[in-house]
């Protein structure tokens, strides 16, 4: 040890703010380990600082471990909110770091990762480095994946009706309609919806025909 610089911190903390308070702080120790506890007065302060401690050998340090993680594939369709959340456990501190896949996620380090209004550039592996001064671990990697298959949501309106259609990338489908579910040809509503990164709202003027069936097919 030649300098502050040269320490790799475990913990910290401040529970202190003036005369006659005290600050408290549990880390795991390893057998055989240096530790070197720095102790600095709030704003400058100086005076005399008096340190009690007390080692637990009931509570042996215990490595990082995931309790609990996503499923390791989940289709996400465009423009919804992901929420990614890992159940973690061991000896404290423990540090999380999420990746997407060989690449760090800047700012990500907690044990939820938030991936609002979903594009196709989000798709890919997620995984979680869980990690302490004792060891660290991974979890699986997670794959949000985009849907292969079109999809179709009806929104009816007195005068109107709207569908929001999902489309896979580089693919097109045909929206289409008939009076029967039985009966009758399908015929083409609107010209063929070509695939995008997101969904597309089609909307048409209702019919006054009694009943109305809808499909979209590739």
């Amino acid at each position: 040890l030649t300098s502050y610089q040269d320490l790799l911190e475990i913990a910290c903390n401040n529970d202190g703010a003036g005369i006659g308070t005290s600050s408290e702080l549990d880390f795991a120790a390893l057998a055989g380990q240096s530790y070197v506890i720095v102790i600095d007065g709030v704003l400058g302060a100086k005076g005399l600082a008096h340190l009690n401690y007390r080692v637990d050998v009931t509570q042996p340090p215990v490595p990082p471990i995931v309790q609990s993680a996503p499923p390791t594939s989940e289709t996400v369709y465009p423009g919804t909110d992901v929420r990614l959340e890992v159940a973690a456990a061991g000896s404290p501190p423990l540090h999380f770091r999420w990746w997407k896949g060989n690449t760090l996620m800047s700012g990500m380090t907690n044990a939820t990762l938030l991936l609002p209004n979903f594009q196709a550039s989000d798709a890919g592996d997620y995984s979680l480095t869980v990690s302490s001064h004792i060891g660290e671990t991974n979890t699986s990697p997670i794959a949000l994946l985009l849907p292969i298959t079109p999809s179709i949501k009806l929104s009816l309106q007195p005068d109107w009706i709207s569908f929001e259609v999902y489309v896979p990338s580089g693919t097109q489908c045909q929206l289409e309609y008939r009076d029967s579910l039985t009966e009758g040809d399908w015929l083409p509503a609107g010209d063929p919806v070509q695939g995008a990164d997101l969904p597309q709202t089609i909307g048409f003027p209702r019919s006054d025909a009694v009943s109305r069936f809808y499909r979209i097919r590739p």
